[in-house]
């Protein structure tokens, strides 16, 4: 049921840091990049695995969102 809802916010949230990740992943090393984006997934894996709220959910979204912004 809350599948839509999820789809719709990832990628409002993908849209919004779009451009702004891009700009940053000009400014700073592959590395960092790298190593930002398996910090954001090690984050949102354990929102979505291990918080049992609907506020986590949310965090867990908006943090996966943030790996393929």
């Amino acid at each position: 049921m809350l599948v839509p809802a999820v789809l719709v916010a990832m990628n409002v949230v993908y849209a919004v840091l779009g451009l702004s990740a891009g700009v940053i992943s000009d400014r700073i090393s592959r590395t960092a990049v790298l190593a930002g984006g398996i910090l954001l997934l090690i984050a949102a894996d354990i929102a979505l695995a291990l918080l049992p709220s609907i506020g986590a959910l949310r965090l867990g979204v908006v943090l996966w969102a943030c790996i393929w912004g």
